[in-house]
């Protein structure tokens, strides 16, 4: 019961998930949350660009991890705002928020 406490999923952040590696990084993604992304056809990926914001004391950072997977590499884009299940209000994130949307839309213009 300890560890489902807020307190908890908030002070251990990604250690909590046991992760120890970047989920992006490298070309070896043949475990991410037990999926071995390694095998999925190409075709199954989602094709259009995409924005994927998440923070690593999330208790749903799996499913944001995962469902970034489900995305074409070369046209998602990927931040860890560092913080929990909230919108975050730091300027320099904002900053980077605003970018990354900015990117998304000229891709999407270019789609």
């Amino acid at each position: 019961m300890a560890r489902a406490s807020s307190e908890s999923i908030l002070r251990e952040g990604t250690k909590r998930w046991g992760l120890g590696f970047d989920p992006f990084a490298g070309n070896d993604q043949s475990n991410i949350f037990g999926i071995n992304f390694n095998a999925v056809p190409k075709e199954w990926l989602i094709q259009i660009p995409t924005v994927h914001v998440y923070g690593a004391k999330d208790p749903r950072f799996p499913a944001s991890i995962t469902l970034a997977h489900l995305c074409e590499k070369g046209v998602r884009r990927t931040f860890d705002h560092g913080g929990g299940h909230d919108i975050p209000r730091r300027a320099e994130v904002s900053v980077m928020l605003s970018e990354l949307v900015e990117w998304c839309g000229m891709m999407a213009d270019r789609w």
